[in-house]
């Protein structure tokens, strides 16, 4: 059950509960809003119910074969390891350079 499910679950349950807590219990002064408690018991059950299920599909991914085969080592390239001399020499001047 994801977020907007259970937001309009439990609102529809709050709106209508004090309706139903009227009709079924009359003028007392503290009623039970059934329908308020059946929403929150049946929100529970699903939100249980899916990270049951998200636990179980993240197992069965982590102990599957690997997806995408590994890339070959490419060697590295020498040019970008060592920077431009020209480049280097004009941000040794910079202002914000220190030493």
């Amino acid at each position: 059950m994801q977020r907007a499910d259970r937001i309009t679950l439990l609102s529809i349950a709050l709106a209508f509960s004090p309706v139903v807590a009227h009709q079924s219990e009359g003028f007392v002064a503290h009623p039970l809003y059934a329908v308020t408690a059946g929403a929150l018991f049946l929100m529970a059950l699903l939100n249980t119910a899916t990270a049951v299920a998200r636990i179980h599909w993240t197992m069965a991914q982590l102990s599957g074969p690997t997806p995408v085969p590994p890339r070959p080592t490419e060697p590295a390239r020498p040019d970008r390891r060592r920077p431009v001399e020209e480049a280097a020499a004009a941000l040794r001047h910079q202002p914000h350079q220190v030493g």
